[in-house]
């Protein structure tokens, strides 16, 4: 057996092995990030207490703008519970709610 075709499957494997740790490490800090953003966006109890002003009988405000028409968004793909919600007028992400 030569030490070239003994080089090569073993060259395979370990690019295999780094590859998995690559892609395992990288979706870790993927869900790390997203679970940090998500929590640096207040909830929708904290937005209330935080700008009591924001709350209408219409709904909520924008606190930066006072613009009402604020547009919801799921957070990581379009059909998730887990909602952020952003003024429609100068882009501010106001809260965040999980039906």
């Amino acid at each position: 057996m030569s030490v070239v075709s003994f080089l090569i499957p073993l060259i395979v494997i370990i690019g295999f092995i780094l590859g998995a740790v690559y892609i395992i490490r990288t979706r870790a800090y993927i869900i790390r990030t997203n679970k940090e953003r998500w929590n640096s966006i207040p909830s929708i109890d904290e937005y209330k207490v935080e700008n009591p002003d924001c709350v209408t009988n219409k709904g909520m405000k924008c606190v930066v703008c006072n613009s009402t028409s604020i547009k919801s968004l799921g957070f990581g793909h379009p059909e998730s519970t887990n909602r952020i919600f952003i003024c429609n007028h100068c882009g501010t992400q106001l809260y965040r709610t999980n039906s």
